[in-house]
Parts: structure tokens; C-alpha cells; sequence
């Protein structure tokens, strides 16, 4: 037997600072900065398809809006804690039932602000068989994790630019 590496090393999942899907079972979060809402379709770029995010519908092509399945997409982003990363991410919502569900907390004088208590969304099924739950946690502080790591340079009006959300302006 080969003694080059330790017994047992593998090669480590790659995180995402963009949560995008969501794993089956429980996936927890604590919103931690503002959402913006738009719409997103994906287009032809230089050999792939790249994304373009836009804040009104009014601003979509088109060509983009006939219902198909490369139709364009509402969506919320917010940064979070993921509880599952211990990291700050950006959360992406275009199922309708996730962000109809967390609307109904939103309005709800009981719940309010999402940035108040931790979220569970737990995800079941898959395909156009996934269904998602949706369960608060008992309103508390932020832990002093979360506020340390709350601290990263976020700029979310960067996704309608096509820019990373996480750099930081250069100082001239």
C-alpha cells in the first residue's frame, strides 16, 4: 500500500458562495442583508449560456418572455449564514412556493423580518416531484459567528451589473 497520502483522503466538495439549489433534505439559513427581486434569463454567450438579470419585467427581451422553458425567471437574492457551510452566502429563490411561504411570515405580525430567526426550507422528492417545506426557528439573536462573518463586503445591486457581489470597489 501506497503511503504518499494519509489513509482516507478524498477530494474535497467545492462551496459555492451562491447558493442556488437546494439539497434534498433540511437546508438552514439565517437572512442577513436586504433581498433584491428581478428576473433572470440565460442567452447565448461566447459558447455557453450566460445569465442576465434585470430589475423589472419591463426590461426583458422579448424573445425571453414566450413561456418556455428558457423563459425568464423571477427571483429574490439575499446574502445568508448557511448553517450547513458556516458561511456567508447568496441565496437564490425562483420557486414560487419557497418565496410565497416565506411572504406569508414576511406579512405575518408574529414573524416579520426574515433576519429575526433561522429558516428551514427542506426539500423532498425529485424532478418536478420536489416539494418544499417551509419552518421558521423561535426568533433569537444572531450568534457572534454570524455577526463576524456578517462583516464581508457585499454589494448585491452587482448581479444586474453581471459582476461578483463580493469584490470589493477598487481604492484609486
Amino acid at each position: 500500500m501506497n503511503s504518499f497520502l494519509p489513509k482516507g483522503t478524498e477530494e474535497p466538495e467545492k462551496i459555492s458562495r451562491f447558493f442556488n439549489k437546494w439539497a434534498l433534505g433540511a437546508n438552514k439559513f439565517r437572512a442577513i442583508g436586504d433581498a433584491i427581486i428581478g428576473y433572470e434569463w440565460w442567452a447565448p454567450g461566447d459558447g455557453r449560456k450566460d445569465a442576465h438579470r434585470v430589475k423589472t419585467i419591463d426590461e426583458v427581451p422579448p424573445e425571453f418572455k414566450s413561456g418556455g422553458d428558457d423563459d425568464v425567471k423571477y427571483f429574490w437574492k439575499f446574502p445568508i449564514y448557511d448553517y450547513s457551510t458556516g458561511m456567508i452566502r447568496i441565496l437564490h429563490i425562483s420557486q414560487k412556493t419557497i418565496r410565497e411561504e416565506l411572504t406569508d411570515y414576511l406579512n405575518n405580525p408574529d414573524w416579520g423580518d426574515l433576519r429575526e430567526y433561522d429558516i428551514t426550507v427542506t426539500a423532498k422528492g425529485d424532478g418536478f416531484d420536489r416539494k418544499y417545506t417551509v419552518v421558521p426557528s423561535t426568533k433569537k439573536e444572531v450568534t457572534e459567528e454570524i455577526k463576524l462573518a456578517s462583516g464581508l463586503y457585499i454589494n448585491m445591486e452587482a448581479f444586474f451589473a453581471g459582476e461578483d457581489p463580493f469584490e470589493e470597489p477598487k481604492k484609486e
